[in-house]
């Protein structure tokens, strides 16, 4: 079966990453694949092989696709690669399914979202199709998605008209912070004070990235993301050549899919909240003290063991 929607993955310098997410995408077999990819960080010859093998695999296309290449000569950086990259994408496309290199998707991720592009192509409610599921296995609703205030883009899509609405640089920020806007969309003074921290940090450039401005994008115009019931993402990279997610975080890495077939579409319009709290603390909020201390104990539990087990009696030769 050949997917219809293109499908845009990105790409640097991650070869074997990258052929997981390929060999996905070639089960799709979309009839449009839009390749981004950026340039290698000087001269050092490693690198510049690594970029050309991760490029040289999304040339193996053996099935019908118009196969389309946007190659940075010099790197970029994530934020202007991937800003750059999916303006040549929608300058391309109406709409489009996109990857990163380390975001493995559950083979019916791609029939799920073209469904729902579309169905919501014209529904300005909807910013987002978002393949993640941070639920941790419990099913909010009896259909096949819900909808949310939080935009996950480990395996995302959405149309041209959303992009051409896209203000990177943000600069409603401080008249909608200065409103108070943040309090009708936090639920808690942790979690406004926690983002009006992040967009502040984006306004002011102090931010290599692009999510948290897609972020206010979805919640200054009021529009959401549909999550699937199921997760159908999984992100394999977490590590230590990750340009930002070096550390392995336990919430996000390598999670389990499921497959999502037969959509049964919700009959009403509205974020589930309960979901969304489980989204923020498992993806942005802090771990509870007690929590962190308790596995800290338990982690050390051995070593506290020996240090406090009564020592054995030794008894006198001459007794």
């Amino acid at each position: 079966m050949t997917l219809e929607t293109p499908v845009a993955l990105i790409i640097f310098r991650r070869p074997e990453h990258t052929r997981r997410v390929f060999e996905r995408i070639a089960v799709a077999r979309p009839r449009t694949l839009l390749i981004i990819g950026d340039g290698p960080r000087g001269d050092d010859p490693e690198e510049v092989a690594r970029v050309a093998e991760t490029r040289a695999i999304t040339q193996r296309v053996d099935w019908p696709c118009n196969l389309m290449t946007n190659f940075a000569e010099d790197n970029l950086g994530l934020k202007r690669r991937i800003m750059s990259g999916l303006q040549w994408v929608f300058d391309n496309v109406e709409e489009a399914i996109i990857l990163e290199d380390d975001c493995v998707a559950e083979p019916t991720f791609f029939f799920y979202c073209r469904e729902l592009l579309e169905r919501y192509r014209e529904d300005h409610r909807i910013a987002t199709v978002s393949g993640e599921n941070h639920q941790n296995g419990l099913r909010r609703t009896p259909y096949s998605y819900f909808f949310s205030k939080y935009f996950q883009c480990s395996g995302w899509a959405t149309w041209r008209r959303v992009w051409d609405e896209f203000d990177l640089g943000m600069k409603t920020w401080p008249e909608f912070h200065d409103a108070g806007a943040m309090r009708s969309i936090a639920e808690t003074p942790v979690e406004q004070k926690y983002w009006t921290k992040i967009f502040q940090s984006v306004y002011d450039g102090e931010v290599n990235g692009w999510g948290a401005a897609w972020q206010y994008y979805c919640w200054q115009t009021n529009a959401l993301t549909i999550n699937p019931e199921v997760n159908l993402i999984t992100n394999i990279g977490y590590g230590g050549d990750a340009t930002h997610t070096k550390s392995v975080n336990e919430n996000l890495a390598n999670l389990p899919t499921q497959p999502l077939t037969d959509l049964r579409h919700p009959p009403f319009f509205v974020p589930h909240k309960e979901a969304d709290r489980m989204t923020y603390q498992r993806i942005h909020g802090k771990r509870p003290f007690f929590k962190k201390w308790t596995r800290s104990v338990m982690k050390r539990l051995p070593v506290l063991k020996r240090r406090f087990e009564p020592k054995p009696r030794i008894e006198s030769a001459a007794a």
